[in-house]
């Protein structure tokens, strides 16, 4: 598990459009390049502030990728 690379996909994700936008469409190939454990890709995939947390996610990094629900409903990152 890496929390540096969870918190280098929120970071990311919160600073360039273009790289949420793939992680909209196409988030397995978005996230490719990371190197993430499969709870730690679910976690992000699904947007869930919880798990994310446990995972090691900082509380305000994992709210801010939790706020807007899971890929279902839009995602965390639109």
């Amino acid at each position: 598990m890496s929390q540096q690379a969870i918190a280098q996909v929120v970071e990311r994700a919160s600073a360039d459009a273009k790289f949420r936008a793939q992680l909209e469409r196409d988030p397995e190939n978005a996230l490719a390049g990371y190197d993430l454990s499969p709870a730690e890709r679910d976690a992000l995939l699904s947007g869930d502030d919880k798990q994310l947390r446990e995972l090691g996610l900082d509380q305000r990094m994992s709210k801010w990728a939790g706020d807007a629900g899971s890929f279902g409903d839009n995602g965390p990152w639109s």
